[in-house]
Formats: C-alpha cells, sequence, structure tokens
C-alpha cells in the first residue's frame, strides 16, 4: 500500500488530528496540549489494542498464550507509558515556569475533553469494524502494534527537546510532534 493509499484509508485519523490542532490553535494552546493529549492517545491505543488481544479468535491464540501475552503487554507497555509521562512532566516544565502538567491539564480540561471524546469515539468504531473483520488476528501480532507510538514519542521528546534548546522554539518542536505523530498514526496503528 502506497503513502496516498495510507492517507486516504486514514482519513479519520488527519480529521482528528486537524481537529486537535484547530482547538488548540482556537484556545491559544501550545506544544504541552499536544505532548500530553498524544501522551492520552497512547494510553487509548493501548486500551483498545488491549481489547483486541482479548477477543482475537485466532486457534494459535488460545487461552495460554492470551494468559501470557495480554498481561505482559500491559505491564511492558505501562511501562513506557510511565518513563514517557515522567519525561513529559519534566520536559513540560522547562515550557511553563511555575504550571505543572496537572495544572495545566485542569485548566485547560475542557479542550482535552472534547478531542479525548472524538478519539475515543473513533476508536470504538475502529474496534467494532475490526470485530467485524478480525484483521490482525493473532495476539502475538496485536501485541506489537503500538509499540510505534512509544518510538514517535521517544523520538519527538529526543529531537523536539534538543531543536527547542537549540533554536528556543517551541513551533519548531510542534511542527516536528505533530508529522511524526500523523505519521505513526496513519503508519502504525488502528
Amino acid at each position: 500500500m502506497t503513502i496516498w493509499e495510507q492517507v486516504q484509508s486514514s482519513r479519520s485519523i488527519l480529521f482528528l488530528n486537524l481537529i486537535a490542532l484547530a482547538s488548540a490553535l482556537i484556545w491559544g494552546l501550545d506544544v504541552r496540549f499536544f505532548l500530553l493529549f498524544y501522551w492520552l492517545e497512547s494510553g487509548v491505543a493501548g486500551i483498545f489494542n488491549v481489547l483486541k488481544m482479548v477477543s482475537v479468535k485466532d486457534p494459535e491464540s488460545a487461552g495460554s498464550t492470551k494468559l501470557f501475552l495480554v498481561p505482559f503487554f500491559m505491564v511492558h507497555y505501562g511501562i513506557f507509558m510511565t518513563v514517557h509521562l515522567v519525561f513529559l512532566l519534566v520536559f513540560i516544565g522547562e515550557f511553563s515556569v511555575g504550571m505543572s502538567a496537572i495544572s495545566y491539564v485542569v485548566d485547560n480540561f475542557w479542550v482535552f475533553a472534547f478531542n479525548l471524546i472524538l478519539l475515543v469515539s473513533d476508536y470504538i468504531i475502529g474496534f467494532l469494524g475490526w470485530r467485524n473483520s478480525m484483521e490482525d488476528s493473532s495476539v502475538a501480532g496485536l501485541m506489537f502494534r503500538p509499540y510505534g507510538r512509544i518510538v514517535a514519542m521517544h523520538l519527538t521528546l529526543i529531537f523536539g527537546a534538543f531543536l527547542f534548546y537549540t533554536l528556543n522554539s517551541g513551533r519548531v518542536f510542534l511542527v516536528l510532534l505533530m508529522i511524526l505523530k500523523t505519521f505513526a498514526d496513519i503508519r502504525l496503528t488502528k
């Protein structure tokens, strides 16, 4: 499948990313919003991946395989998410003197809630479509799907932090984040 075919089949992903960008611009939010929201999106992706792993009906994904791989995925993915959150909280402190990430989320709760409702709705629709077609029908295959998001998040933090400190520009960081996020969303998830 070419990149153009992937873009065509991923219109909802592009639409949701544009909605997130537009809502952040409308309410005057910055790169902190996207960093935190991408982390939340990755959590939602992990939750729906667990649902897929549990729902798979492949004979090779019998009970004992599921009993091992599902909890393993939850712990392993959870560790990556936790480590990323720690780095994220430290990095967000660099963007906002005197404002923690938690107070930032509380202050912008409705923007996060609006975008999260759209995201979860899209994942529910995607999950129901997946259940009907049972694509990616092995637990082992599903286990690795969301890790592309983790790689994109870590690359964004590493290169974005470098660019932020080198160029002293949150906008360059934001552009890098949106490109990597959209690429990961289209290419590696759903």
